[in-house]
């Protein structure tokens, strides 16, 4: 069986910084450090709360369920101050 190298790739610039200013790989790195701390600390806590309210009978678990944005506004909010954070580097 014969297999392509590099099937993956995305023809652009080579090195990937050339997509970017000088310096502003530090700022990816911020980014993408700050985006798995996000993400780390949202999953610990979503599984402590799934954990002790479908173990309590509270709910069933959310993997049942349709997701529910409720109060559009609100969430388009959230998601605002979350982009701000996780890419606020880019603008210092």
């Amino acid at each position: 069986m014969t297999q392509e190298k590099d099937t993956w790739r995305v023809d652009g610039p080579q090195p990937l910084g050339a997509f970017v200013g000088e310096g502003v790989n530090d700022q990816l790195m911020h980014i993408s450090v700050q985006l798995a701390a996000e993400l780390w600390v949202t999953r610990r806590r979503l599984a402590a709360l799934e954990s002790q309210l479908v173990a309590g009978g509270v709910v069933t678990s959310p993997d049942a369920l349709e997701p529910d944005d409720g109060d559009p506004a609100a969430a388009r909010a959230e998601r605002d101050a979350f982009i701000r954070r996780v890419f606020g580097g880019l603008t210092a």
